[in-house]
């Protein structure tokens, strides 16, 4: 008896531990244009090294000298996330405030489509350490 109290208390602490296989990857990069700066943010929760919810968000800072393209910018971002208006999985949502912008969209794995996935490189034998290698190559710097 007290060797499955044994076994039971390793096997609750490794679970503690682990999380019970889930982890969390979170990149940035930031891109300076003559407009103004791009600053994308991702996050992609895996559970066990299969993900689950993927969450990207682009924020747009527009230089004082470009403004007057504001109203178009935003426009013309509202307008390419419309597609995404009934589609099962995917919700997004677009701010905007004085000089910028921010697209924030949020992805459950489960519910998209398997051409979304792929659109997205998250294909079905997508791991953990394939997505930090994709991501980190495209210039993104990451915590995990």
């Amino acid at each position: 008896m007290r060797f499955i109290k044994y076994i039971l208390m390793i096997l609750f602490c490794s679970l503690m531990l682990t999380g019970c296989g889930k982890r969390t990857l979170s990149c940035s990069k930031t891109t300076k244009l003559e407009a103004g700066q791009v600053i994308e943010k991702q996050s992609i929760i895996f559970q066990n090294n299969t993900p689950d919810e993927y969450t990207s968000s682009f924020e747009f800072k527009i230089n004082d000298n470009f403004k007057d393209f504001e109203k178009g910018l935003f426009e013309s971002l509202e307008s390419s996330f419309k597609k995404y208006d009934n589609m099962k999985g995917i919700n997004y949502n677009i701010q905007k405030d004085n000089n910028k912008f921010l697209v924030t969209i949020k992805y459950e794995y489960d519910k998209i489509s398997s051409k979304i996935k792929d659109s997205l490189g998250l294909s079905k034998n997508v791991t953990f350490t394939k997505v930090l290698n994709s991501l980190e190559a495209d210039g993104y710097s990451c915590k995990h």
